[in-house]
């Protein structure tokens, strides 16, 4: 971090007291074992251990390439790896050149207590002629692959297409699993006509739910009652008997 400019006072707070004073303890059936202190690597969990294993892994990849020439260009810019977290490609011209990539990542990750996982890394070259080199992490020769896949998108010697297959055979299962949906769905379909028969046909003869709404309104309200009054009224006058205010 002091490499990086980092103010001195937060890099002795993060040091003293995320890192050297830390300590864990195992809590297993209500029960809580001795504290213990942990010394080795970033605390899981932790906010700032992301961003504090970027800075360790980047001053890894810098001391790395200081001795490597890569030959790899997009434009004017040299291209020698792709990074995101520890997940990490590296890209040559040459036979030579990446074996002297991998020696040179191996050997400084080393310095630095860390090991690089020789099982996970893969070697892959989309030139007709294979590796006639070995390359070797911690003693364990390199396979070789023709495909591998990289933050969930699938690199292979034959470029893009296979990769682009694959997207296109996801798109159709979905697609067909959609069109199953939407054929059940018509399939099943009954229509408001058939739906107010089977209503009819299990309660009976009724009004239709505007005409309740209707009839309720005009009984209960006061203009309903002097409407009925005025009828009643008109209906005396026209008998000869009219009714008494």
């Amino acid at each position: 971090m002091r490499l990086y400019n980092t103010n001195a006072n937060l890099i002795k707070i993060i040091k003293k007291n995320l890192h050297d004073k830390a300590t864990s303890v195992v809590y297993f059936n209500s029960n809580i074992e001795d504290w213990f202190r942990t010394t080795a690597e970033v605390k899981q969990g932790c906010l700032l251990s992301p961003t504090l294993f970027n800075i360790f892994l980047e001053r890894i990849m810098a001391n790395a390439l200081k001795v490597h020439e890569g030959t790899v260009r997009i434009g004017s810019r040299t291209i020698t790896n792709l990074r995101f977290a520890d997940d990490i490609v590296g890209l040559a011209g040459k036979e030579k050149e990446l074996a002297n990539l991998v020696d040179c990542l191996d050997k400084i990750s080393t310095s630095h207590g860390m090991q690089i996982n020789a099982e996970k890394s893969k070697l892959m070259t989309n030139d007709i002629i294979s590796f006639t080199t070995d390359s070797r992490i911690g003693g364990k020769k390199l396979d070789i692959v023709n495909s591998f896949k990289y933050l969930g998108a699938i690199v292979t010697d034959e470029g893009s297409k296979p990769e682009i297959l694959a997207g296109a055979d996801k798109i159709k299962d979905h697609l067909d699993s959609k069109i199953r949906v939407m054929h059940s769905l018509v399939i099943d379909h009954i229509s408001n006509e058939e739906v107010c028969d089977r209503i009819r046909r299990t309660i009976g003869p009724h009004d239709d739910l505007l005409t309740v709404v209707e009839k309720t309104t005009s009984e209960d309200s006061p203009a309903g009652h002097s409407s009925r009054r005025e009828e009643e009224r008109q209906a005396e006058k026209e008998m000869g008997n009219p009714a008494k205010g």
